[in-house]
């Protein structure tokens, strides 16, 4: 796959981005601290490789500031696991850009999983600011695969059954008019939902408790979950862009 890396550089109040695109993934706050490897190069590329099959456009933005100028060049932000904070202006930015039509989606890890011991794991990064938009991911360790809880049937989850978490968070929904599960843990590890999908405005916002879905190891020097390619992983991954993208997803909120 053929991905063009957005390069911003914050030169004399001037940012300079190299491209405009469909879906941005960030790899601009520490996703490749430790034994992290979440880019579109990297343990996210059969993700990204799927998003353009599915016809979009990918480009990451490697360092610098997610900032309003950048957002409105594309329609879709990925945030992989962070493990540097965001400032206050890239939160404002990120809340407008969903507010205003944008997708958001969000991917997180289990408490503890500060890869580069700043004293940030990506839940309390998440947790700064998603709480405006309903909900917020519980502070909490858990494996489960494939889960046992609850599934919403609906278009979102056409195709996807079986999801697993190898060391990830669940998610409370804290506004149920805005926000809801698609597919929860057990009772035994607290029957909230693992992955939820949110309105905001005009846009929408997908949020899921672990990376290990998502990662298939590519150019992993270290052990770590690559668990793409199991169960209905890929096939969830390209169905939470397209609710995003406002494909699908219509059956969820009436």
């Amino acid at each position: 796959m053929k991905k063009l890396l957005v390069a911003v550089m914050l030169v004399a109040s001037f940012i300079f981005v190299f491209s405009s695109e469909n879906v941005l993934f960030d790899n601009a706050h520490a996703q490749t601290a430790g034994s992290a490897h979440w880019t579109i190069d990297t343990g996210f590329s059969y993700f990204a490789d799927d998003v353009e099959d599915a016809g979009f456009r990918v480009n990451s933005i490697d360092y610098g500031e997610i900032k309003a100028s950048l957002l409105e060049q594309f329609d879709i932000l990925v945030i992989p696991e962070p493990n540097n904070p965001f400032d206050r202006e890239e939160i404002e930015d990120i809340k407008d850009f969903v507010k205003n039509g944008g997708g958001l989606f969000l991917i997180s890890d289990n408490k503890g999983a500060d890869r580069n011991h700043n004293g940030w794991d990506s839940i309390k990064i998440y947790n700064k600011f998603v709480d405006d938009f309903g909900f917020k991911f519980n502070e909490r360790t858990f494996s489960e695969h494939p889960l046992k809880g609850d599934r919403l049937d609906c278009s979102v989850m056409e195709g996807v059954f079986e999801v697993g978490s190898w060391g990830g968070t669940s998610i409370e929904v804290l506004d149920p008019s805005k926000v809801k599960g698609l597919i929860n843990v057990s009772n035994s590890n607290g029957g909230d939902p693992f992955v939820v999908v949110a309105e905001y405005g005009k846009g929408r916002i997908v949020a899921v408790g672990d990376s290990s879905p998502f990662d298939d190891g590519s150019m992993s020097s270290e052990k770590l979950y690559a668990n793409y390619q199991m169960y209905d992983h890929r096939k969830m991954a390209v169905n939470l862009v397209d609710f995003l993208a406002k494909k699908n997803g219509f059956d969820i909120f009436k």
